[in-house]
């Protein structure tokens, strides 16, 4: 093509803008978002937290929500390339959960440099509540083209068509700019399982994960990278 449509355009600048700081995607960026994680062998026993994080004016800040205990804010964070450090009250108690980054899904560290934590990104799980028992699940419900609005990306919100097709026993497919329907970009892996499914596509040799997320019959929820919220309908 002569031209790279906006679309495209717009995930290679999100690309560059990640490698900025690294090769791969280690920026303190990574940890924005929720992740569930467990603190192992502490007085109390192991306890499992959701911790959201999110950037707002510059600075990342958040809460933490203990199961069966409370939710808390989240004082500080000191950001380094590649791990966070952030600070907590809880019980009267000053306390710091250290993370860094072991996969592009999971992190790993400790609490008060004494016990360890592990955690994975949350947006790797179903995350709303579906019922399985009636309607289309699996390949059945995603196979077919798909209109989706991707939201918060660099050059705004843009909508884009989702088309997962099963050839000769294998899913395959691609992502497209409706506006350009002949610029694709090919999956090169897509799994379903149930009611949620990843679509892999390549750009500046970057995997890309696009992560969906049945709502209903017609309609999806869903992320891209695990940071950018998605939600879209069948194409008629």
């Amino acid at each position: 093509m002569k031209k790279m449509n906006l679309f495209f355009a717009g995930v290679f600048f999100l690309l560059l803008s990640f490698s900025a700081n690294a090769q791969d995607n280690t920026g303190s960026d990574f940890f924005a978002g929720k992740w569930n994680l467990l603190v192992s062998g502490t007085p109390n026993g192991d306890i499992k937290m959701i911790i959201n994080l999110e950037r707002k004016e510059g600075k990342l800040g958040g809460t933490i929500e203990i199961v069966d205990y409370e939710t808390l804010n989240i004082s500080k964070v000191d950001e380094k390339e590649a791990s966070i450090t952030f600070y907590f009250n809880a019980m009267d108690h000053d306390l710091n959960i250290y993370l860094e980054k072991k996969d592009e899904n999971h992190v790993s560290g400790s609490q008060m440099d004494m016990f360890d934590v592990k955690g994975e990104r949350m947006t790797n799980k179903i995350t709303e509540a579906v019922n399985t028992q009636s309607g289309a699940t699996g390949e059945a419900y995603f196979i077919g083209k798909w209109d989706i609005l991707a939201k918060g990306l660099p050059q705004g919100d843009t909508r884009m068509v989702v088309n997962i097709e099963k050839k000769e026993g294998k899913l395959t497919g691609n992502l497209s700019d409706p506006a350009n329907p002949d610029g694709l970009m090919e999956f090169t892996s897509i799994t379903i399982k149930d009611t949620f499914c990843t679509a892999v596509f390549v750009a500046q040799g970057m995997d890309i994960p696009l992560n969906i997320i049945k709502k209903d019959e017609r309609n999806i929820t869903g992320d891209i990278m695990g940071m950018f919220n998605i939600e879209g309908s069948r194409a008629n």
